[in-house]
C-alpha cells in the first residue's frame, strides 16, 4: 500500500535550550529524517537554526519596494498630468505641465507605492495569508520552549523519533 500524507503523524519534544533542539535536528538528520521533515519552532529568532541549515532564504522586498516607487510615481505623473489638462489653468504662457509642480506629489505617491508593496511582500513572506499555517503549531512555544516538531510516515519511523528525542532528554508529546 502506497503511504499518504493522510497517514502521517507529527510528533512533538520541547527543549529549554536552541542548542539541544539544534544538536537533536542534526542527529535525526544524520540517521535518516528529511530535513523537510523536522521543524524547530522558537518565540524568538534562533540564529543557531540558520548557520545549522547552512542556508539563509533571502528577502526579495527591496525590489518589491523599488517596483512599487515606480508604479506610484507613474501614478502620480499621470493623475497630475491628466489634472493639468483637464482643468485649462490659466498659467500666463508657461507650460501647463511643469516638471517643478508635480515634484512633491511623485514624491509622496513614490514613497507611498513602495511603502504599501513592502509591506504587502513582508505579509507574504512571512506566511501570514496562509490557511493552516499554524497546523504543527504547539503551545510550549508561546511558552519560552524550543519545540522539535517531526513528520513521520508509520510507527517505526515514529518510535525512531522518540527514542533520539528521549536520548536527548526531550519533553515527548504525540
Amino acid at each position: 500500500m502506497a503511504k499518504t500524507e493522510s497517514m502521517r503523524t507529527n510528533i512533538f519534544a520541547t527543549f529549554d535550550t536552541t542548542d539541544e533542539a539544534v544538536m537533536v535536528s542534526a542527529l535525526l538528520k544524520k540517521i535518516g529524517f528529511d530535513a523537510g521533515d523536522i521543524t524547530l519552532m522558537s518565540n524568538k529568532p534562533a540564529p543557531a537554526v540558520v548557520e545549522e541549515e547552512g542556508k539563509r532564504r533571502v528577502s526579495r522586498i527591496a525590489g518589491f519596494a523599488i517596483f512599487g516607487g515606480a508604479v506610484g510615481a507613474t501614478a502620480a505623473l499621470m493623475l497630475a498630468i491628466m489634472a493639468s489638462k483637464r482643468m485649462s489653468l490659466n498659467v500666463g504662457g508657461m507650460p501647463v505641465v511643469s516638471p517643478w509642480a508635480f515634484a512633491i506629489i511623485v514624491f509622496e505617491m513614490s514613497a507611498l507605492g513602495a511603502i504599501l508593496v513592502s509591506v504587502g511582500r513582508m505579509i507574504y513572506e512571512a506566511g501570514l495569508l496562509r490557511r493552516g499555517a499554524l497546523a504543527d503549531y504547539d503551545t510550549d512555544v508561546a511558552n519560552g520552549k524550543i519545540v522539535v516538531a517531526v513528520k513521520c510516515s508509520d510507527s517505526e519511523i515514529a518510535d525512531k523519533a522518540k527514542s533520539v528525542f528521549a536520548k536527548r532528554g526531550g519533553n515527548i508529546r504525540p
